[in-house]
């Protein structure tokens, strides 16, 4: 630490080639060159695994979808939680998410708090009326997208 900046020593020598996730005073931060960068806010991909940062700190409270390379994911407990699939609201919109990654091809029926709702273009259509298919076969009739009981 000098003159407010973190710089990542390698060896007692600065390393600006590194970049990557480094633990200090209990905490994850993101280094670019460096030096801890807090202007960085995504997901940085570190020893296999794919973490969330938020303004250079690992962030295990952030729940949602986070935006990488063009592909939308979602993220639980700092890390893409490959294993969720659902509808997730974010933004003021209900996405469909399937393992892990925003599914913008699946058109049908998904189940959500005991309701089932018409999703496509991975989001629920609230404008869709008629049949659907619920993923267990069942035909069911779509009001403004949802399942009338």
């Amino acid at each position: 630490y000098f003159n407010g900046t973190f710089f990542y020593m390698q060896n007692g020598v600065l390393d600006t080639s590194f970049i990557g996730l480094v633990e200090f005073a209990g905490a994850w931060y993101y280094v670019e060159g460096g030096i801890i960068n807090f202007n960085f806010t995504g997901l940085t991909y570190w020893g296999g695994t794919f973490f969330y940062i938020q303004s250079g700190v690992l962030d295990v409270s952030y729940i949602g979808l986070v935006e990488f390379y063009g592909a939308w994911y979602y993220v639980e407990g700092g890390v893409i939680n490959f294993a969720f699939s659902g509808l997730t609201y974010f933004g003021g919109v209900f996405f469909y998410v399937q393992n892990g990654i925003l599914d913008v091809v699946y058109v049908g029926l998904v189940e959500f708090f005991g309701a089932y709702y018409y999703v496509q273009g991975g989001v629920i259509d609230f404008s869709y009326n008629g049949p659907a298919y619920a993923p267990d076969g069942t035909l069911y009739i779509v009001v403004n997208g949802v399942v009338i009981p």
